[in-house]
């Protein structure tokens, strides 16, 4: 997993109580509980913030497998940016909790998410969880859109970023 692989490279996972905007690891309840809660909190205050959204993990084909969901929401001149990453792997409870404040109730909330080449992310949310990925922009399709291409030939967001975001 990440996790494993940033210990076994020597990179240390900042945790919430070490970033509590982030970016930040939250791997169990005492980290995700109040990250998720600040997320929602968020969402609710700025119905029109844009919730960036990328899942890891095997999310294709009939049998997916969720390891990590990395949120971030942007900040404003009075509040910072949240980014955090949850570690479904091993606590896959945090998507399936359907509370008010949950990670399920911002996928299916109001709020508008950008993904890119979400296609697989959204399945995996289904049908592992029965999350219906709600207001979803995916840059991929948009740029399939822009360059006519079929929208299974999409490019990386590595490729993509820089056509039309050259300072990123």
């Amino acid at each position: 997993t990440f996790i494993a692989e940033c210990e076994s490279s020597g990179q240390r996972v900042p945790t919430l109580a070490e970033a509590p905007y982030g970016p930040a690891l939250c791997g169990g309840a005492l980290d995700a509980g109040p990250a998720i809660e600040k997320l929602c909190e968020r969402a609710r205050e700025q119905p029109d913030a844009n919730i960036a959204l990328d899942l890891e993990g095997q999310l294709g084909g009939p049998h997916p497998c969720i390891d990590l969901v990395q949120v971030h929401i942007d900040g404003d001149d009075s509040r910072p940016a949240l980014t955090y990453v949850f570690d479904i792997w091993c606590h896959n409870e945090l998507l399936e909790d359907q509370s008010r404040n949950s990670l399920r109730s911002i996928l299916e909330g109001p709020n508008p998410k950008v993904v890119h080449c979400g296609r697989g992310d959204s399945s995996a949310l289904f049908v592992q969880f029965g999350i219906q990925l709600r207001n979803a922009f995916d840059t991929a399709v948009a740029d399939c859109l822009i360059t006519g291409s079929h929208f299974n030939t999409g490019r990386s967001l590595e490729c993509v970023l820089p056509i039309y975001v050259p300072d990123a």
